[in-house]
């Protein structure tokens, strides 16, 4: 998609998608995309995680940058709570982010991240084309409803 002018969403009506990540439960975990960009290959989205879940380990492979709007999150034995900033450099490893609180967050990610699988070993990767897919598979459910 090249936005030709801009592009403005309605983030209180969007919708919210299943991240489908390793060791969570369907619905802990949702995005509302924002913006794919294929030019730099990011994606730019609002994370809601419920009170309680966590987002698995993972290796970023290029920086992302993360903005929370409400609740907190746990990251690298530290909390980032609303108005808190996380820059994360490409090729940062870490255990699960936990959310003690429901938790909603903006998040800029650039190459995407890989995620580990309960047993450590690689899991799904998480760039722009596999939220591209994931978004437009959302997308192509609803128009059939």
């Amino acid at each position: 998609m090249r936005e030709e002018l801009g592009l403005f969403i309605d983030t209180e009506n969007g919708d919210w998608i299943d991240l489908g990540l390793p060791n969570s439960e369907p619905g802990e975990n949702a995005m509302m995309v924002l913006r794919i960009s294929e030019e730099n290959g990011s994606y730019t989205a609002l994370i809601k995680s419920k009170a309680g879940t966590q987002i698995p380990p993972h290796v970023h492979l290029g920086e992302t940058v993360v903005y929370v709007l409400e609740g907190a999150l746990e990251y690298h034995g530290g909390v980032a709570t609303a108005g808190g900033y996380v820059y994360e450099p490409s090729g940062a490893v870490h255990e699960a982010t936990k959310h003690d609180v429901d938790t909603v967050y903006f998040v800029h990610v650039q190459n995407g991240a890989v995620f580990f699988n309960e047993d450590g070993s690689e899991g799904p990767v998480y760039d722009w084309r596999s939220v591209m897919a994931i978004r437009d598979a959302h997308e192509a459910s609803n128009a059939q409803a």
